[in-house]
């Protein structure tokens, strides 16, 4: 090749290579240009991260010199704003702060304050605390990055030493509580070492703090014999979490560092500390208390003393005086009744007066020293608030009569008829409040009355109302009326009694879960209204229900008060006919325009008070009536002392003041019925209650008291029964293994064994014997007292005091059940065989069957007898565990009593008795018991159907 050839080969390789490097070096410069730009977008967001960190940050280089800050830390420092810029020296920055009085803590040392920062900035040795002129608290934390710069962060920690402050003034406050406590404070560990011991403990205990800190707190202040269980208290607490000290303040003794036993309060409270428990006792020093307690209950046993021997005297003072004056009011009684000249009977009246009022305050006083002493228990006894209400109203009616006042009484439709409680307190509250009322009441009248408030099927709570037109009663003098020897207008008829009557009314509507209230105004009359918790019977009270062809029958009551007319409209309101109402005679004649056109009976009741200064006779006036209103029937209500009215022209007198019972006979009787029939058996006399028998039993009486035996054998023997008496429980069951009796009456209370255990031992017997009826006598009528005969397996239950129409009655219901309360059998109901005596409650039964239709009857009967047999053969197969048998004999319980097997039922509710109380040894009599009386009511039911 030659020399061209070469030289242009050479040019043209090296314009390649030139072209190559060229091409090389554009492609780094890219590649730097794109690493460059990543380094500042990195920057930027770093720059930014730092912006929006929560505290304040800066950077400096190796020379001291800024190189970044975020906005905060300017903020930070707001005097050196402005030279904190980027290439200013740290030292700088400082002494412009320093000029610009930045820095609290450095006037008046600036230069010492500058060359100690600078030492710290450059070799950092950890956070420090750095107060602002405004108040403000940062904390600075710097340190060296390997190159030599310095990273720093400003933290505003006000808040935080806020809180400090905060804290040790808390901690200040605690400390001198504590130290100012008159009580002990004492704190322990979970090792029950005294960490805290307060100068109030030191007092009392006699221990200096020192020289106690960190000791066992139970071998300083516990008595000996109590550390152990101490001890073993904080271990089961640890371990468990459980107890019984900790919040519960509790009376116990402490030894003083002498040794000296005092009497402390203690108080402990749980904390923790380091997560630790920590335990905080209050201990009280209650000597003086506990002397002065004793002081105390020694001082109130002697008035104790005092005030029963006060009110023994007054019991006896008052039992010695009413002696001879019930004596001498007998006498004056008889003498009235002699043949005296008018001037003799006024004075016989007087001092007869005069010896009531006399009897009532001294009985008065002996209440009122009762109520005082505690002593009053009230009874329980069955009673109608409507006839005690009757009662209370004929006791004054002569008074208001006098008076010319009208006396009327009523019970709203919602009270029961017969209620549980004490009748002798209730009768005294009411005619205390009645006497009253009546005292002062110069004309008008008086009404008495009773409405529920409000009662579940346990309890009634019922408001007695006595609603005067007296004289009234200011507002401001109303307390003042319950107050002991308390009156108000002593200068008027206020004034008269001793001032104890509605205290001691007061006390015992309280005695009875009530209250006493008065509503009254001066010279408006006054309504007083006692509240009286009572109970109600369990079994529910047979409803007054007449005939078809007396229901609708209207009346007309021409009465003279509104009140009074009130309560007679109550009383009519079962005959479900309307009932009309006028007050003088010109509204009577209109009321009869208006009434002749109407075709239904009518009964006019009329007052005989209307009939007084009228210039139409009576014959006249009731003619005119007839004449206009057809069926007309007359009841005139008698009050005046001499008649008015000519017995031919009424159809029935009633006198004043008229029962309610009373009232309905002759209403009935005059409408033909057999009144006695219709009565519920709560309204009917024990003559209308007669019981008698088919068949004579032999019955074991067992009553201790003497008057009882004789009372009840006479009752017993009067009906064609054979007695045998006895006086105690223990020899009811020898009696019972040895003679074969049909009827066991047994009283509760007896000396040797009570009632209860010897039916449990008779129930113990083999049958038959085990199965003798037995029926309770007791004075106790509260539901639970009849539920425990029941569960010691009793049959029955009557109370005392006993009549023959009650005796009779539960007899009945035990022995022939089925017939109790019938005539006969009604038809279509099943008769009892004589096997099934006792087995079966035919009145159940009969009143199931009376429901149900044939078909279901014998279908609820089959499902009966099949579970019964099901129960029975799961007794005999199940072990004799308690809970077991237990649950099994309820489930019995419950389906015999629904379907009327009574012995059954009792045998179960024996054995679930038994088991709930883990009487293991009783269980497999019982329940052997249990089986035999299943299967005999099987077969007598079988029979039955």
């Amino acid at each position: 090749m030659g020399s061209t050839s070469i030289f242009l080969a050479l040019a043209l390789a090296g314009t390649v290579i030139f072209g190559f490097g060229l091409v090389l070096s554009i492609g780094w410069a890219r590649r730097l240009q794109g690493r460059h730009k990543l380094l500042e977008r990195d920057i930027r967001r770093l720059k930014e991260a730092l912006e929006a960190a929560p505290d304040a940050f800066v950077y400096y280089d190796e020379d001291d010199h800024l190189v970044f800050c975020n906005e905060k830390y300017r903020q930070a420092y707001p005097e050196s704003a402005q030279a904190i810029r980027e290439g200013a020296s740290f030292e700088d920055i400082l002494r412009f702060g320093l000029d610009n009085n930045q820095y609290a803590e450095a006037r008046g040392r600036e230069e010492e304050w500058l060359a100690s920062r600078l030492t710290m900035h450059r070799n950092p040795p950890g956070p420090i605390e750095q107060k602002m002129p405004d108040g403000r608290w940062l904390r600075i934390e710097e340190s060296r990055t390997a190159e030599g710069g310095v990273v720093g962060f400003r933290v505003d920690i006000t808040e935080l030493k806020k809180r400090e402050v905060d804290l040790k003034a808390s901690q200040h406050r605690f400390k001198t509580m504590i130290d100012a406590s008159m009580d002990a404070i004492l704190v322990i560990d979970h090792h029950g070492k005294l960490i805290e011991f307060n100068p109030a403990a030191e007092q009392i205990f006699g221990y200096k703090r020192r020289k106690v800190i960190g000791r066992d707190m139970a071998e300083l202040i516990i008595p000996e014999e109590f550390r152990e269980a101490h001890a073993k208290g904080m271990e089961n607490y640890l371990n468990t979490g459980v107890g019984p000290v900790l919040g519960q303040r509790l009376e116990l003794s402490a030894v003083r560092s002498d040794g000296k036993i005092l009497p402390v309060e203690l108080f402990v409270a749980e904390g923790v500390q380091d997560g630790q428990s920590v335990f905080v006792g209050y201990l009280r020093d209650i000597t003086e208390r506990v002397e002065a307690t004793g002081k105390l209950e020694e001082a109130l046993a002697q008035a104790q003393t005092a005030n029963e021997a006060k009110s023994t005297f007054l019991a006896n003072m008052s039992h010695e005086i009413r002696t001879p004056l019930n004596g001498m009011l007998g006498m004056a009684g008889m003498l009235m009744n002699s043949e005296l000249t008018p001037k003799q009977k006024h004075l016989l009246k007087t001092v007869r007066a005069s010896g009531d009022e006399l009897l009532s305050i001294i009985n008065g006083i002996l209440d009122f020293s009762k109520l005082e002493a505690n002593q009053i228990s009230l009874e329980d006894n069955r009673f109608s608030i409507h006839e005690l209400l009757e009662d209370v109203v004929e006791l004054f009616w002569a008074n208001a009569r006098e008076k010319g006042l009208y006396l009327s009484q009523f019970a709203d439709v919602t009270v029961p008829p017969i209620l549980i409680g004490d009748a002798g307190r209730v009768r005294q509250v009411i005619a205390n409040l009645v006497g009253n009322a009546v005292k002062f009441t110069n004309s008008g009248g008086v009404r008495l009355g009773a409405e529920v408030i409000e009662q579940s099927r346990e309890h009634c709570l019922l408001a007695i109302t006595v609603q005067d037109t007296g004289i009234g009663i200011a507002r401001e003098e109303h307390e003042n009326l319950f107050g002991r020897f308390s009156q108000v207008g002593d200068k008027g008829p206020r004034g008269q009694g001793v001032g104890l009557g509605l205290a001691i009314s007061r006390q015992l509507c309280q005695l009875m879960q009530g209250e006493l209230t008065v509503e009254s105004d001066l010279g408006r009359g006054a309504t007083f209204t006692a509240t009286l918790k009572l109970q109600r019977v369990q079994e529910d009270p047979v409803s007054l229900v007449f005939p078809d062809e007396i229901i609708g029958i209207s009346f007309i009551l021409a009465l003279p008060e509104n009140l009074y007319a009130d309560s007679v409209r109550q009383q009519l309101k079962p005959f479900g006919g309307r009932i009309e109402t006028v007050v003088d005679l010109d509204a009577l004649a209109q009321l009869s325009e208006r009434n002749q056109t109407e075709d239904q009976p009518t009964i006019l009741i009329i007052d005989d008070g209307l009939l007084v200064d009228t210039e139409v006779s009576a014959a006249t006036l009731f003619s005119g009536l007839r004449r206009r209103l057809g069926d007309l029937k007359i009841v005139l209500i008698e009050g005046m002392k001499e008649s008015l009215v000519d017995p031919d022209l009424i159809d029935h007198c009633l006198t004043r003041p008229v029962r309610y019972r009373t009232m309905l006979m002759r209403l009935l009787e005059m409408l033909g019925q057999n009144a006695s029939a219709l009565l519920p058996p709560h309204m009917r006399t024990e003559e209308e209650e007669d019981v008698c028998f088919e068949e004579s039993y032999r019955i074991l009486v067992a009553e201790d008291n003497l008057t009882n035996q004789e009372l009840v054998k006479m009752m017993l023997e009067q009906m064609g029964h054979l007695v045998d008496i006895c006086s105690d429980g223990a020899e009811v069951v020898t009696l019972c293994m040895a003679f074969d009796y049909d009827l066991i009456l047994m009283d509760v209370q007896m000396p040797v064994m009570d009632g209860y255990e010897a039916t449990r031992q008779i129930r113990a017997l083999d049958p038959p014997k085990g199965q003798i009826p037995i029926i309770a006598l007791t004075a106790n009528v509260l539901r639970e007292h009849q539920e425990k005969c029941a569960a010691a397996g009793m049959d029955g239950f009557t109370t005392k005091p006993i009549s023959e129409a009650s005796l009779g009655h539960a007899i009945k219901k035990v022995m022939d059940p089925g017939k109790v309360g019938e005539e006969a059998d009604l038809p279509g109901q099943h008769q009892a065989p004589g096997n099934i005596q006792g087995l079966l409650d035919m009145q159940k039964i009969n009143s199931i069957q009376a429901r149900l239709a044939p078909d279901k009857f014998e279908m609820i009967s089959s499902i009966f007898l099949q579970e019964l047999g099901a129960l029975r053969e799961q007794f005999a197969q199940i072990p004799e565990t308690s809970e077991q048998l237990g649950s099994l004999a309820h489930q019995l319980k419950g389906a015999a009593a629904n379907f009327g097997a009574p012995a059954v039922s009792a045998a179960a509710a024996r054995l679930e008795l038994k088991a709930e109380n883990e009487e293991l040894e009783a269980l497999d009599d019982l329940r052997n018991q249990l089986i035999t009386l299943c299967e005999e009511t099987e077969t007598a039911l079988r029979k039955l159907t």
